[in-house]
């Protein structure tokens, strides 16, 4: 796929997480957000770069604009359904067999992740004092 075609896929993935953003700070009573914590997961198909090319875009004009975007990778991870195993398939394995029982029945676990783990705001009664971390609130989405 080509990097055009990815990024038409990742733009309605940042305008989701601009709307739970400024839906989360409006419910904090914030006047700025200052970090985006996203969880995206290593099978997810989302190109990273991508949304935060969109997001720098889509942000301006709102609380959100500026905000620093951190993002938490998942790795790949199976789960053996016989013994319960969790473990993490290498590019060197032909298949998806447990390594702990040999079982052939698995099921992914992690990886695909993509969502809007938490977000820093500064609230109301500190807007004259700026971005001072005592004053920041973590509020989860």
């Amino acid at each position: 796929m080509s990097d055009e075609g990815k990024s038409l896929h990742e733009l309605p993935i940042a305008q989701g997480i601009l709307e739970s953003v400024l839906r989360a700070a409006a419910g904090s009573g914030a006047t700025r957000v200052s970090h985006i914590h996203v969880v995206v997961g290593d099978v997810s198909g989302v190109s990273v770069e991508c949304v935060e090319f969109y997001w720098d875009s889509i942000s301006r004009g709102t609380l959100a604009h500026g905000a620093a975007f951190h993002v938490r990778r998942v790795p790949f991870e199976m789960t053996c359904l016989v013994c319960s195993h969790t473990f993490s398939p290498t590019a060197a394995a032909l298949g998806y067999d447990c390594p702990s029982c040999g079982g052939a029945r698995v099921r992914m676990s992690h990886g695909q992740e993509c969502y809007l783990e938490a977000i820093d705001v500064d609230a109301n009664d500190d807007a004259e004092t700026g971005s001072d971390p005592a004053h920041e609130s973590r509020t989860p989405s």
